[in-house]
């Protein structure tokens, strides 16, 4: 798997730097979290505020609809929010509609390179957790509902307190999100 460039945003090379002109980033083996750039606070927020509504919103059109249609409609958007929280952040994000709005990547904190499929996993396993345990029957369907709330702001308020806008997720499997810098 090629290294990330923290300036650039982009794969490094074959070669190992990057391929921007003038760019010599060039990956090290001891890349700490504080060494890679923070990510957009404001977009980072924005981009996961409008994932997390797309999903209660679905949840609610799901409750609102008749009897039997609600409880189909529900499992399918509880099932649908737990493969996307599965999936999303695969890749180093580019599967999340909010990383590309925030135009971030994740890496992994100790190489700088794409975080892996494993890291994706475990960065989401909670909130994946939630969106399962919303399927099943009350009360395992509120305490779904109640795990992905209290992460959601559990999150936020550590993103916002980390010095490097890392959340639990990021914590356990040493990712972060990094911008990703527009070409010109």
């Amino acid at each position: 798997m090629a290294s990330y460039c923290p300036v650039h945003g982009i794969p490094l090379n074959d070669v190992g730097a990057c391929p921007e002109e003038g760019c010599s980033m060039v990956p090290s083996k001891s890349v700490t979290a504080l060494e890679l750039p923070k990510a957009d606070l404001a977009r980072r927020l924005g981009g996961s505020a409008l994932e997390f509504l797309t999903f209660f919103v679905l949840e609610i059109i799901g409750i609102l609809l008749s009897p039997f249609t609600a409880f189909i409609s529900g499992i399918l958007s509880s099932l649908f929010a737990a493969t996307y929280m599965a999936i999303k952040d695969m890749g180093g994000g580019r599967f999340s509609i909010g990383k590309r709005i925030a135009r971030v990547r994740l890496v992994d904190v100790r190489t700088g390179e794409l975080a892996t499929t494993g890291q994706a996993l475990l960065r989401n396993s909670y909130y994946i957790a939630g969106w399962i345990m919303a399927v099943l029957p009350d009360p395992f369907g509120l305490l779904g509902v109640g795990l992905v709330s209290l992460c959601i702001v559990a999150d936020l308020l550590m993103i916002v307190a980390s010095p490097n806008g890392r959340r639990i997720g990021d914590l356990l499997a040493k990712t972060q999100a990094v911008p990703v810098k527009d070409r010109p």
